[in-house]
């Protein structure tokens, strides 16, 4: 028997974590070979606040040079 499923969506994943994903299609005949192993990523979550305490350190007439610590959690 043909299929033209060509795909699927995983839900629940976290950001920022890599995952391995293999495949196999099964049917009432039993399963198929396991496919070749893909390692994916998932983006970065976005930062939860605000950067904390921001510093001056010099300013002139081409350059402001900062530095801030960490995200301040609302």
């Amino acid at each position: 028997t043909s299929s033209s499923f060509t795909g699927r969506t995983i839900t629940g994943l976290e950001p920022g974590n890599s995952y391995t994903i293999t495949v196999t299609a099964s049917n009432g005949a039993g399963s198929g070979p396991v496919s070749n192993t893909v390692t994916a990523m998932t983006e970065e979550a976005a930062p939860s606040g605000a950067p904390g305490p921001i510093t001056q350190y010099s300013h002139t007439k081409h350059a402001n040079t900062v530095q801030w610590g960490e995200c301040l959690v609302p």
